[in-house]
């Protein structure tokens, strides 16, 4: 469970806004964004795609602490908070950072990374295959203390049996914002069920298959050759 990953973003302030000035910002290579909190006004700003896409290839990147350094020196501790992409392009179109107070928790969202499933008894032994329910969590933490993951052990998981939230190891001083809110929500995070078996389809006979097509055009056959008959007898008797 590590925690304390560090990003640097490089971004320029823009003093344009709108979608005019946002569209006119993608067509020069670089996404429109925007910093704001409860301590700063916020700022517009504008991030490389380049260096916005090897970031984003991390998966720390959506959860962990950023340090964006402004072009007048300054910076800015932030977590991402919304990205809006293109409804079909492979285009990133604008990018919401929140500032956080190295003082105060803040709710993140932070994803599991299941561990010892080929092991689990309900796998090694029952046969079973795992699902998982859920693949991230909300916790509430100080920015110092987000982990970059959270491990969820399946050691021990027999089959038809799943593991649930409470279960989950936290860091300390890490809580999840759901058990917060109430005990009740206390939902399951990964289960191992039995394998469905998928039966096989009745074989097929080609013998058989063959048999009736040749009966079938045996019988045609004879239709035609009445029919033929028939004509001709009328033909003779005209």
């Amino acid at each position: 469970m590590r925690k304390n990953m560090e990003f640097i973003l490089n971004a320029s302030q823009r003093s344009s806004k709108g979608s005019s000035a946002a569209k006119a910002a993608r067509r020069d290579n670089v996404v429109p964004g925007i910093i704001y909190g409860s301590d700063i006004e916020s700022i517009n700003i504008t991030v490389q795609k380049n260096e916005l896409a090897k970031n984003m290839s991390n998966e720390a990147f959506y959860s962990q602490i950023l340090n964006i350094k402004l072009d007048d020196g300054t910076e800015q501790k932030v977590i991402l908070k919304d990205v809006q992409r293109h409804p079909y392009k492979k285009e990133i179109l604008h990018l919401d950072f929140l500032q956080v107070n190295e003082n105060k928790e803040i709710k993140v969202t932070v994803p599991f990374h299941f561990i010892n499933e080929d092991t689990a008894p309900g796998v090694k032994i029952g046969g079973g295959l795992v699902s998982h329910l859920v693949n991230e969590i909300e916790i509430v933490c100080l920015p110092k203390d987000i982990p970059e993951y959270i491990e969820v052990d399946l050691a021990n998981l027999e089959l038809d049996h799943s593991i649930h939230l409470k279960e989950i190891n936290l860091p300390s001083n890490v809580k999840s914002s759901l058990l917060i809110q109430s005990e009740e929500n206390d939902m399951a995070i990964a289960v191992i069920h039995k394998a469905k078996e998928i039966k096989d389809e009745d074989p097929v006979d080609e013998t058989a298959e063959a048999s009736d097509g040749e009966a079938d055009d045996a019988k045609d056959s004879e239709a035609k050759d009445e029919k033929t008959d028939n004509k001709e007898s009328s033909e003779q008797t005209n």
